[in-house]
């Protein structure tokens, strides 16, 4: 079945096609009019979320699936590297990467970098005590300094923030969402979960030009919070029930790996997947246990967006 979606204005913007999947029903496609196949998104239902609906109107029939919200205000995290951000070049992520060869040095004597193991989904101490245990400290060694070994990643970043942004740049259509969402204040707030150190990230933000556009307070969870990236979505939320009061009728973590699909549904919050990290939509639609995740191939539209999150 195709159904066509108008926005505001009353234009058509998307077709978006539908078809059964391991759910009751499981948005497949979407076709935009810069071609087919622009830009996708998966949505996928097991069960209920939290009494979360989609409305889809085709041919005088409405179905719903319980992956999207009822209208109302919506909690937003977003991932860093791999989601906001990405590395490219010989220089890829360098103040970051330097900060970790910095701290294992001046704690274990060890020179040697995190490109040696992979990493991607992994909070920051975590990153720390596997790339030390790869060359050869234990693991409990590792772990018992982790607070000194943090203290010096913060160490060198703060001497050598001026190049937070060698090796980084914002993904296409970042700036233009977040700038989106920051316009609805009233019922949207955004905030950050990622592995890195909370200084760090927010410097990355900054560097990058889109800390303006997360909401004040900022809040979030981080590698400096847990090494459990599941309890960073808990810790992020409780935060932004302190500091910004009131009912979110449904909360949404945007990653791009399996460790972010899983933190989202362990968090209690609704998992969206994008794929502009190194992992692929099958990847992202594994790693989901409860059955309710939305991907997206990217972050280029907002409407896109808008629409998955319930966002009118």
């Amino acid at each position: 079945m195709r159904d066509s979606i108008s926005n505001s204005e009353g234009r058509t913007k998307s077709q978006w096609q539908w078809g059964k999947g391991e759910g009751p029903l499981s948005l497949i496609s979407v076709q935009t009019r810069q071609g087919s196949c622009s830009s996708f998104v998966h949505v996928r239902s097991r069960q209920p979320f939290n009494g979360a609906r989609m409305d889809v109107k085709g041919g005088g029939k409405e179905e719903k699936t319980s992956v999207m919200a009822e209208a109302g205000r919506v909690l937003i995290t977003f991932d860093v590297d791999g989601t906001l951000i990405q590395s490219l070049g010989l220089n890829s992520n360098l103040l970051h990467k330097k900060a970790f060869s910095y701290a294992m040095e001046e704690v274990f004597g060890i020179v040697g970098t995190i490109d040696a193991i992979k990493h991607h989904g992994s909070t920051d101490p975590m990153v720390l005590v596997n790339t030390l245990e790869h060359y050869g400290i234990p693991l409990d060694q590792a772990t018992v300094r982790l607070h000194d070994l943090k203290e010096k990643m913060l160490d060198y970043t703060r001497e050598n923030a001026s190049q937070i942004k060698e090796g980084l740049e914002l993904l296409p259509g970042v700036e233009d969402l977040l700038a989106a969402l920051a316009e609805r204040k009233k019922d949207v707030v955004i905030g950050l979960v990622t592995g890195n150190l909370e200084e760090i990230a927010w410097l990355k933000m900054e560097g990058l030009g889109i800390r303006k556009y997360f909401s004040t307070p900022n809040f979030g969870g981080f590698g400096s919070d847990h090494s459990d990236r599941g309890e960073l979505v808990k810790i992020a939320t409780q935060r932004a029930e302190a500091y910004h009061p009131g009912e979110f009728s449904l909360k949404v973590h945007v990653g791009d790996t399996p460790n972010d699909i899983r933190a989202a549904e362990y968090g209690g919050a609704l998992a969206l997947g994008v794929c502009t990290g190194v992992f692929s939509r099958d990847d992202l639609l594994a790693a989901s246990e409860n059955g309710n995740v939305i991907i997206l191939e990217d972050l280029k539209d907002s409407w896109i967006f808008f629409k998955a999150c319930n966002i009118t």
